[in-house]
């Protein structure tokens, strides 16, 4: 993977993306709705949706997110639901939005979740809402089951050992200098581009633990068709660094002396 060009990627998203800058906040009042965004996200706008367990920033052209946002506890992983694979439309979505089951069906590629079913086994309604295709995003078999699995797990490892965790999980187009770009490669129906396939994937994390200490950390990964044989640290960032790739300011409400202390800095997680 060629070495990130930080520095002029957030320019180059911003003058190529059709959308504007603002700051997401899930509609309603309720108490689980609006701690799945309780440090906000600022960046391009696509279709919100609140699906209470996880917060969705979908874009109908692509038909797949810009990113899912959850809060996660240490209790939330202790659920014994099972793995459902109910993969299905998003009602929420327009039809005309909508990625569907027969845009997957032998693509070769999975129907990859950005809020992992596996951290919401909490009950059997959080764990079928994950399976929305609003969540799902088409990734190489070779990504899905092997390093992004692996990051999926230290995610846990790392909610296990904090008070809250708040992750943003999200899709990204990047072209060989590292640079943002619109969709190349999508799955097609006839001649008809139906779904746009990320070049990466990222996470960006916050952990508060219960002597109140903050912490940060990202990832992003690229969304490879062969095995990637690299360790996960290979593809640790800065949340700063991965604000600059990506055009999303992660995190906004957190105090700004804190944001600034320890987003500046890539620590290092164990596999």
């Amino acid at each position: 993977m060629p070495r990130i060009v930080f520095l002029s990627a957030l320019a180059a998203l911003c003058a190529a993306c059709p959308f504007h800058p603002s700051l997401f906040r899930p509609p309603g009042n309720t108490t689980r709705d609006s701690l799945n965004l309780k440090y906000g996200v600022s960046g391009p706008t696509g279709r919100v949706l609140d699906k209470g367990y996880y917060v969705i920033n979908y874009n109908d052209l692509w038909r797949i997110p810009h990113w899912s946002a959850y809060r996660l506890t240490p209790r939330d992983l202790l659920g014994t639901s099972k793995r459902q694979d109910n993969f299905r439309p998003d009602p929420e979505v327009p039809k005309k939005a909508q990625s569907t089951l027969e845009d997957y069906k032998g693509s070769g590629l999975d129907r990859g979740h950005l809020a992992p079913a596996g951290n919401f086994t909490r009950s059997n309604e959080a764990m079928a809402a994950t399976f929305l295709l609003s969540n799902i995003s088409p990734q190489h078999p070779s990504t899905n089951r092997g390093i992004w699995r692996q990051i999926e797990s230290q995610i846990r490892h790392l909610v296990q050992a904090a008070d809250t965790t708040w992750v943003v999980t999200g899709d990204a187009f990047m072209n060989e200098d590292s640079l943002p770009v619109d969709p190349k490669t999508w799955i097609k129906r006839g001649n008809q581009n139906r779904v746009a396939v990320p070049t990466h994937l990222f996470n960006a994390i916050l952990t508060l633990d219960a002597k109140g200490h903050w912490r940060a950390y990202a990832f992003l990964v690229p969304n490879l068709p062969t095995r990637n044989p690299n360790p996960t640290s290979k593809y640790q960032l800065s949340v700063d660094n991965l604000e600059r790739t990506t055009g999303f300011d992660f995190f906004v409400d957190l105090d700004t002396a804190v944001q600034n202390r320890i987003e500046s800095t890539a620590p290092t997680l164990q596999p």
